[in-house]
């Protein structure tokens, strides 16, 4: 299975890793859940699955707390000899996550943004991927397993100039 990547520039890897070096996870938290599934019809083809996020800071916690919302979606579909491509299954999820921030550690709105573009996210793709699975098991469907999800620099354009230290 293709893992998923999330590409962030040199200026965002080096934010959200500032962040990464003065917060702690303190909490995460199923939010909401939405399943809706079919039976396969025998003889259908395999599954395609496709797999969305998105992330947002959440405001009103504690002043030294950041706390975000993940949101996951997967879509599994598969073809039919008769309607064409139908789905099987859709899972939505999102989870809350708390970082308890370092002593004296100040975040930034671009800090902020960058982490939950990129680390927050990969920080709860593992809760998501159990979830998926034994939601899926417990529905009587083919094992489902969610690729594994990686973060890496985007490659720099060559106008692009360096980062300084």
């Amino acid at each position: 299975m293709t893992p998923i990547v999330i590409e962030q520039n040199q200026a965002d890897v080096k934010l959200a890793f500032t962040v990464q070096q003065n917060a702690n996870i303190s909490r995460v938290r199923l939010a909401n859940s939405r399943i809706d599934s079919e039976l396969p019809i025998d003889g259908e083809g395999a599954i395609a699955v496709s797999f969305n996020f998105k992330s947002r800071v959440l405001t009103g916690g504690a002043p030294d707390t950041l706390r975000l919302r993940i949101d996951f979606s997967v879509i599994g579909q598969c073809e039919t000899t008769s309607i064409g491509l139908r789905r099987i299954i859709r899972i939505d999820s999102g989870y809350e996550v708390d970082y308890s921030l370092k002593d004296g550690f100040q975040l930034t709105p671009a800090q902020a943004k960058a982490f939950k573009n990129g680390n927050a996210v990969f920080n709860v793709w593992p809760y998501f991927r159990e979830y998926v699975q034994s939601t899926v098991e417990r529905m009587g469907l083919p094992p489902l397993t969610a690729p594994f999800l990686r973060l890496q620099p985007k490659a720099m354009a060559s106008n692009e100039p360096l980062a300084e230290s």
